[in-house]
């Protein structure tokens, strides 16, 4: 498996830009598939720099329902033909964050896209082919990430907690590894991999993905430090990005061996 960062809040190369957001393209051994599409067309742009065919995708999966992950659906539909998107249905609900002030933003997805009939709406858990599985319904026996708690949805009584159903995980096995790719783990990482583990009776190998740790009231090392024993135990390999927080992935690196990065330009080789 190739995993290669297409998009991400910063970049490991001076022709590959940057941005507040996530798309990764993963190639197995014998399917093309892209996990979330960035805030709009620059993982276009950098997978033509990376020499990644976007017409030769055969499944978009989008993690949740935020536009720094899914801002870049239409132009997906513009430029593949071919390939099937999952999406949580819920993910295309009113989204917004909450700032400091009590102010609220719109950062949810384009809600004309919702009816376009190559887009498919999972179940909890669903096998898109043999190998390849979306993950959510994902409980939280422990605290969700202490960051997610500015974000909302939209309900007719107003503004109230988002609960993430939208939010969905990519599990893979191919070539015996097992992958898991994350979105921004807003029910929390350990949470989602526990559920993983409950499906499959098993941590997968490697992990991929934002932890959603960045905390505007400064870094909270005891969630970090849980993390940090959590990882022990399943022995896997982490890279983290994007929604992690600066501050928080290098407290990680520097305590845990088992952490590393990926920024946009990287590539993972399994």
């Amino acid at each position: 498996m190739i995993i290669t960062a297409l998009v991400d809040n910063r970049s490991s190369r001076k022709e590959i830009m940057g941005q507040h957001g996530l798309s990764l393209y993963i190639e197995t051994a014998d399917k093309n598939i892209l996990f979330d599409t960035g805030q709009d067309d620059l993982f276009l742009k950098n997978a033509k720099l990376l020499k990644k065919s976007i017409s030769a995708v055969d499944y978009l999966i989008l993690s949740h329902g935020h536009y720094d992950h899914g801002g870049g659906l239409q132009y997906f539909l513009e430029h593949n033909k071919i390939g099937k998107i999952y999406i949580r249905s819920s993910a295309f609900l009113p989204l917004y964050s909450e700032n400091s002030a009590g102010n609220f933003r719109f950062i949810g997805l384009d809600e004309n896209l919702k009816n376009n009939p190559r887009l498919i709406f999972p179940q909890e858990e669903e096998e898109i082919e043999q190998g390849i599985e979306l993950v959510s319904g994902v409980n939280s026996y422990l605290p969700r990430a202490s960051s997610a708690s500015s974000l909302k949805v939209l309900a007719e009584s107003g503004y109230e907690d988002d609960p993430f159903d939208h939010e969905q995980s990519l599990f893979i096995e191919d070539n015996g590894k097992s992958v898991l790719f994350t979105g921004c783990s807003h029910t929390g990482i350990i949470n989602i991999l526990n559920h993983v583990f409950s499906l499959y009776g098993k941590y997968p190998d490697v992990v991929v993905g934002g932890f959603h740790l960045e905390n505007k009231k400064g870094i909270q090392e005891q969630e970090l430090d849980d993390l940090i024993d959590f990882i022990k135990t399943t022995k896997a390999e982490y890279y983290t990005c994007h929604c992690t927080g600066l501050k928080e992935t290098e407290y990680l690196l520097k305590n845990s061996s088992k952490i590393k990065t990926i920024r946009a330009g990287d590539r993972i080789i399994l």
